[in-house]
């Protein structure tokens, strides 16, 4: 059987007979229900027989009488028996105010209190909420700095950075401390062909590879195609490395191969071979999405990046080195002149196999999703944000089926903007953009294509959406089959 579930996908809690969940179950023909755990069961009545009027399988009917009582269904079964069913028992009040409490903690500065409708969107360390004025909470201690917030004074609770990635969906008060520490910029930077990263931990991106850091992070080298991460410049050879800062440090990615000169923004880069299992989440259309990105081999790896109707993948994706982009160069640099191919000459709205990134890289049947496969992915699954998914610290959405227990985890990769990594994350799909049109001398409706952009769908901790975005850029693929 299925569970009964509330307007947010969650179960639904029942009341018995001295408060204990009572099992209903047909077996030899009959109804039983037990109170006691399934220790001992009731006879209700038959479970087959001539059909007569309201019931479920002939017979005598099970549920004698339903009544809505607002705040719970209360089911009367044939041997008048009472069960209650309680439609959202911890539900908040959709009128509510939630409060976040700020604390000093040790530092200057009085309580701030910031008062957040049910539903808004706010970020930690800042008073407001999205869509009106926002100010930083701004403590101070001699000494140290503010590095997180927790939602316990000794740090042992949930930690969070003052960040504007950390945007919560205000459904509960919440009181938050600040954590003092002392900070220090990390740079890096790269000798040879490749780039040189922080990847996890404690840290706030400033500029030209410098980063504010606390504490234990992990740092990344990545090497173009050409060239191979030898070491970091105080000689460990660690990749990934994890490490404590403890004092303004500078590090060095070494890299062999290449000139470390220009000359990769256009260069075509291998596409690591891809995990190819995928995940039945019970979708009406039948269709199954796979458990990882495009060139990754687990579900919290990043993959690939692809523009949208190239198969490859590529250091900087720019209009210029977008492979149906035309135009020309002048004294001011490229100018863009439309596209060869998928345009208003040839009408093309979804991608051809041969410039779909799944179906080149997984093999048939894969491919990438369509824009309405999207929209149903959205629709039919309940999305959690976590900052930490199965122990491997990745960021992004675990999308669970609402008919079974099944899910596949989206992560955060970000995507290319010419050759820099941009937060949140954009997935493609195979779609064209289109829009919706009237004719007022004709009164009807139709679509119309707009083929500088296609449908894409986006994750950050605050929402998940399908949305319009630019064809040349870099984003993840995530593919699905029948």
């Amino acid at each position: 059987g299925e569970w009964l579930l509330d307007d947010g996908g969650k179960k639904i809690a029942v009341s018995g007979k001295d408060g204990i969940t009572p099992q209903l179950k047909i077996e030899n023909g009959f109804r039983w229900v037990s109170y006691d755990g399934k220790a001992t069961w009731e006879k209700l009545g038959e479970a087959t027989g001539e059909n007569s009027g309201n019931n479920f399988a002939g017979g005598e009917c099970m549920i004698k009488e339903i009544t809505d009582e607002g705040s719970s269904v209360r089911f009367t079964l044939a041997d008048d028996t009472v069960i209650t069913i309680a439609k959202d028992p911890n539900g908040p009040d959709t009128n509510a105010v939630f409060t976040i409490t700020y604390k000093a903690n040790g530092g200057e500065g009085e309580d701030v209190v910031n008062e957040v409708p049910y539903g808004r969107i706010y970020y930690i360390g800042y008073t407001g909420y999205w869509g009106c004025e926002m100010d930083e909470v701004e403590f101070t201690k001699e000494g140290d700095d503010l590095v997180s917030w927790n939602t316990k004074p000794d740090g042992t609770g949930e930690t969070f950075l003052p960040d504007y990635e950390n945007a919560i969906v205000a459904l509960k008060d919440m009181t938050l401390y600040a954590q003092w520490g002392v900070s220090y910029i990390l740079t890096l930077s790269e000798e040879g062909r490749g780039d040189a990263y922080v990847y996890r931990g404690y840290y706030d991106y400033i500029e030209d590879g410098r980063y504010k850091v606390f504490g234990e992070i992990v740092i990344e080298a990545n090497s173009y195609e050409d060239s191979e991460f030898v070491r970091w410049s105080d000689g460990n050879t660690d990749n990934p490395r994890t490490i404590t800062i403890t004092s303004d440090t500078t590090l060095t990615a070494i890299f062999s191969g290449g000139s470390g000169e220009g000359g990769y923004e256009d260069e075509e880069l291998e596409v690591p071979a891809t995990c190819t299992d995928y995940v039945d989440l019970g979708l009406p259309s039948g269709l199954r999405w796979a458990t990882c990105n495009v060139g990754a081999s687990s579900p919290e790896e990043y993959g690939s990046y692809f523009a949208w109707g190239e198969v490859t993948t590529k250091r900087s994706f720019t209009e210029e080195n977008y492979k149906w982009a035309r135009g020309f160069q002048d004294e001011t640099g490229f100018i863009f002149d439309g596209y060869s191919k998928y345009n208003e000459e040839d009408e093309k709205n979804t991608l051809d196999s041969e410039d779909d990134a799944a179906t080149v890289n997984m093999g048939i049947p894969w491919r990438m999703p369509t824009e309405e496969e999207v929209q149903e992915l959205i629709d039919e699954c309940t999305w959690t944000w976590t900052y930490d998914y199965d122990g491997t610290g990745a960021n992004g959405y675990i999308v669970e089926s609402k008919t079974n227990s099944n899910h596949i985890f989206l992560p955060a990769a970000g995507y290319y903007n010419g050759g820099s990594q941009e937060r949140v994350g954009f997935y493609l799909s195979s779609s064209i953009y289109k829009y919706e049109d009237y004719d007022y001398d004709d009164d009807y409706f139709y679509y119309v294509y707009n083929y500088s952009s296609v449908r894409i769908f986006y994750v950050d901790p605050s929402s998940y959406d399908s949305t319009n975005g630019q064809r040349e850029l870099g984003n993840s693929v995530r593919g699905v089959r029948e």
